[in-house]
């Protein structure tokens, strides 16, 4: 039974091998920033690999702004991802 269940982590954490690359710290340039024109932002995820999910704790220039999670969709090798912001409103998408 052990080994079942080693096998079932193995093939979650396969599954979300392609949207491990948001975990870590990213600046972004762009000529509209959070920070201000002219200033980069600086995002930081802080992720969770579960067994159904993975989420992230999206913090933008040291403020903590959204929870991202997502979720295989088992059909197609794709993740549907929802975003909840600090205010309790929910965005969802397909990645």
């Amino acid at each position: 039974m052990l080994g079942f269940w080693l096998l079932m982590m193995a093939a979650t954490s396969a599954a979300f091998g392609p949207i491990k690359l948001y975990e870590g710290t990213w600046t972004l340039v762009a000529a509209h920033t959070m920070a201000g024109e002219g200033k980069p932002d600086t995002i930081v995820n802080h992720c969770h690999e579960g067994t159904a999910f993975y989420t992230c704790e999206q913090v933008v220039n040291g403020k903590s702004l959204a929870l991202v999670v997502f979720q295989r969709r088992m059909i197609r090798r794709s993740f549907i991802r929802s975003r909840y912001f600090r205010a309790g409103r929910r965005m969802g998408g397909v990645t």
